[in-house]
Parts: C-alpha cells; structure tokens; sequence
C-alpha cells in the first residue's frame, strides 16, 4: 500500500517544493548566502521543507477522506502526517479518535484521544468531550466518566456533556 501511496503522493509533493524553492529563492544565485554555508545549508532546507510538505499533504488527504466517510484510509494519513512530523500532533491524534469514534472502536478512539490531551498544551476541551463519550458507549462507570467531563466543561465545553453525570451530581 505504501509503494502505491509514494507513487501517487510521492510526484506531487515533488512538484510542489520545487515551485516553492523557486519562489522563495532558496536554491537562486541571488540569494546572498556565501558559498561555504549555501552548500551545507540547502540540503537540510530541502529535506527539511520536503518533510514539512508531506506531512501537510498526509494532513489535508487525511481530512478530505474524512469528511467522506472513509474512516481507515483516513486515519492512516493522519499517522503518516504525525510520523512525517506534521506540528499540531494534537489535532492530528483527536481526528485519528473522531474516526475511530465514527467506526464504533471506542477503545481505540479513547486511546487516540488519550494522545491528543497528552499532547495538548492549550487543554482544549474537545478531546475530553469527545473521551468521556467513547467511555460512556463501552459502559464505564461515570466515576471513570465525570472527570473527563468535569474537565470538559473546565476547558470551555458549554453542551448538555454534564448529563453524562447526572446520576452522580
């Protein structure tokens, strides 16, 4: 799968850093940058730019097969973009969850959003919502449930998410 993938991916991503090299005038005569640093530099800014674009083409195909309901082939870019170094590993994690979720595999989506909070420096508070409903589908206790939703709503969640907690509270 990932030979076709290369094949099909592989040519545009290619054709796209070589139009934003020269536009941006990395690789131009005069860019003044000595010769000494130019020949050590511009390979690490290729490889570097080449890795960027990947892992923001994985991203964009990733959400395009999601909003078409192809859940699996989805999922699979979003790791490509997270291990292609795509930098909100965040968001990329919470919609590995939101097509787990969607598949009805909510241990995995728990897992994916487990990830996405872990890497979440704002606390965004879809992720916990989003938790504390795939606990609620495979039937956890709400003492397992309430805290994802006591930080939900902590993290700006303004829905009915506390009726998760009802009984309790």
């Amino acid at each position: 799968m990932s030979a076709a993938i290369n094949r099909l991916i592989l040519p545009q991503i290619k054709s796209l850093v070589i139009s934003f090299i020269v536009i941006s005038g990395i690789c131009c005569e005069s860019r003044e940058v000595s010769n000494e640093n130019s020949a050590s530099m511009r390979p690490d800014t290729l490889s570097a730019l080449i890795d960027s674009t990947k892992a923001f083409y994985y991203f964009d195909t990733a959400l395009i097969l999601q909003k078409k309901k192809i859940y699996r082939e989805s999922t699979m870019f979003f790791d490509l973009a997270v291990h292609s170094g795509y930098p909100d590993v965040h968001e990329a994690h919470h919609q590995m969850g939101n097509n787990f979720y969607n598949e009805g595999i909510f241990s995995m989506a728990i897992f994916e959003y487990n990830q996405a909070i872990q890497n979440n420096p704002k606390k965004d508070y879809r992720s916990f919502y989003n938790r504390a409903y795939a606990k609620y589908y495979l039937g956890m206790h709400q003492s397992v449930i309430c805290p994802d939703v006591d930080s939900a709503i902590a993290y700006g969640d303004t829905s009915n998410i506390i009726e998760l907690c009802k009984e309790k509270r």
